[in-house]
Order: C-alpha cells, then structure tokens, then sequence
C-alpha cells in the first residue's frame, strides 16, 4: 500500500518549486548565452538560495494551514471522545478565513445534530425501559396474588390469569414494534408489491383486534372497498399499527374507510396534540396531553413511525387528515390518519 504525501509537505514543496523557479531560468538563460561563468561562491549561493525556498515554503504553508490543523485538532477531540459530547464545541471564530468558517459552522451543526439525537435516543430508552417494565411488573403482582392467595376462587383466578395474558401481549406488542421500528429503519428494505384487495388486509388485522376494541368499548366500523399493489403481510403491520392507536385513543368509536390506494383510520378521540411529523419520530419521547390525559409519545411513536416507512416502501406515503368522527358536537374532530398507495394500473388483474 502506498503512503501519500501529507498536505504540509506538498505545499512546502509547491512553493519552494514556485521561489526557486525564477533563479533555475535566470541561470538557464546566461548558461545558454555564454555569460554565464562557474565561480567559488556559486555552490554557496545556490544551497542558501534552495535553504531560503524551503523556508519560505514552510512559512507560508503553515500560515495558510494553521486554521485547517486547528480544526482537526477540534475534531480529534471528538474522535477520541477525550470528553463528553455535551461538552464538545467547534467554535466558529470570525479570526478564521471565510472557508475554514463554513466548514467549522457545518461541523458545529453536525455535532449539534448529533447531540440532539444522542439526547432523544437517551430520552427514548429511559421510556422503554419504564414501557417494558411496566406490563412486568403487573404481571409479577397477578402471579404473587395466585401463589400467595389460596382463598381466591376459580373466577378470581381466571381474571388475574387474564390480566397476565394481557400484559404479556402489550409487552410483545412493544418488542415487535421495537423490531419492526428497527428493520424499517434501514434503507435497504425492499417490499414485493402485487395487486391485492385492501378489504383482505383490513379484515385480517380487524380479526386480531376486535378483543382489544371490545374490551374498551370502541365500535370499529369498515366501509368502501378498493385495490392497489400492495406487499400483504407489511401492510398488515401498517394498518394494525394505525388501529391499535386509534382505538386506544378513541372515545367510542373508530370509522375505517378504503377506497382504491387509499387506508383511512379515523376516531372520536382528541386528535393528534402535535404535527403527524413530530409524532412519526421513532425517538421521540415527549409527553403529550390527549383527551385530558398524558401519554408518552416515545413508544407509541414507534408505531407512526413504522407506518409512515411501510407507506413509503409502498411507494405512497402517510398523511393527516381533518375528520369529523362519532356523534359528538360539529366542531368535535379526531384523528385521521390516511395511508396513500400506488393504485392497480389497469392493464393489470
């Protein structure tokens, strides 16, 4: 492997070249017109002469490069996490040319990108721990009633043994996510798409939910029918995802409308507290206020998130959309939430 010059010495070169280039000509020219005559001294002048080059080439190599090596110095720091990245700083600095400045400003804007993101998947895993804990900590408490607890009858034991299924689903439900949330992530996600009925899809995930939906008392109505190409299985994680928060946020009722290449979820809840943008972060873990309630959008916001992606690798995308839901006063809106498909072209079956 060949090892490169470093910047210093090519610069040192090119100007020693550039200051002893005149003398070469001059003696060049004398040389080829005779007037030129070998004396003692000549040797002498000529090693001063090279000397005072090389030396005018470090000069001004290190002049023009000193703001270059202070930044690598600054970003060294970074390399080796000599300190915490809270604590690290590129300072921008008007003593330095106008082109070291842009590019010491666009580092400090890296690092600030950075932090911020080191600081939301810092906040992000502080709620999923809280998350994971939560379901296993209501189990552990409904197992030590059944084994502590010999005076609960059949029925009693039946309904905490349900309520230890219950976690247990919400506990996988978020591991799932957290492995979708993962896979999705990554662009190197290509789906298979074909025509297929969306009313198939809607169907499936209305089967594995209708407990869920019962058990909080929101009706799921579905209306329309429609195509478009689709990747099945994936768009079952989409639309589950999309189910699943709007019944949880839902007052009574959740109203699924399809037509062709479009999804839209629609219930009586609040409506989102934030932009569908902010809220489809996967690390983001702010607390919102819905319906007089705060929820924690970090792990909830893996769900947005993984719906937004599979959209996107559908070739469509997700979108907010105003809605009027459930019997409530005209200006009552929920959320609305459509999943945009590319649709059947018609030469296809």
């Amino acid at each position: 492997m060949k090892s490169s010059l470093s910047l210093r010495a090519v610069l040192v070169i090119i100007v020693a070249a550039i200051t002893l280039f005149p003398n070469i000509v001059v003696v060049y020219l004398l040389s080829t017109t005779g007037q030129f005559q070998l004396v003692w001294w000549f040797p002498v002048w000529l090693v001063g002469v090279i000397a005072l080059s090389i030396g005018a080439g470090i000069a001004v190599t290190n002049t023009l490069l000193r703001p270059l090596f202070a930044l690598r110095d600054d970003l060294q720091k970074l390399a080796n996490r000599q300190e915490r990245l809270a604590s690290l700083e590129i300072d921008v600095g008007l003593e330095h040319p106008v082109e070291i400045r842009t590019l010491r400003q666009a580092f400090a804007n890296l690092l600030e990108a950075l932090r911020e993101e080191n600081q939301k998947r810092g906040a992000f895993m502080a709620t999923l721990v809280h998350d994971l804990k939560t379901p296993i900590i209501a189990a552990n408490h409904a197992l030590s009633a059944i084994e502590h607890n010999d005076s609960l009858t059949r029925d009693e034991r039946i309904v905490l043994v349900k309520s230890i299924q219950l976690e247990n689903e919400a506990l996988l439900s978020l591991v799932q996510k957290m492995v979708d949330a993962n896979r999705f992530e990554r662009d190197d996600v290509q789906l298979i798409l074909e025509a297929g009925e969306l009313e198939e899809v809607v169907q499936a995930v209305l089967h594995r939910i209708s407990a869920a939906a019962l058990e909080r008392g929101v009706a799921v109505r579905l209306s329309g029918q429609g195509r478009a190409l689709i990747a099945k299985k994936e768009l079952e994680r989409a639309v589950q995802n999309l189910l699943d928060n709007a019944i949880r946020y839902a007052k009574s009722s959740v109203e699924i409308q399809l037509e062709d290449g479009v999804i839209t979820v629609q219930d009586d809840g609040a409506g989102l507290p934030s932009s569908l943008e902010h809220l489809a972060k996967p690390f983001n873990s702010e607390r919102v206020a819905m319906a007089g309630r705060e929820y924690t959008s970090g792990t909830g916001g893996l769900g947005l998130f993984i719906v937004s992606r599979i959209a996107e690798l559908h070739g469509g995308q997700l979108e907010h959309v105003t809605t009027h839901v459930g019997t409530g006063s005209p200006t009552q809106s929920g959320a609305g939430l459509s999943i945009r498909l590319q649709k059947v072209p018609s030469d296809v079956n």
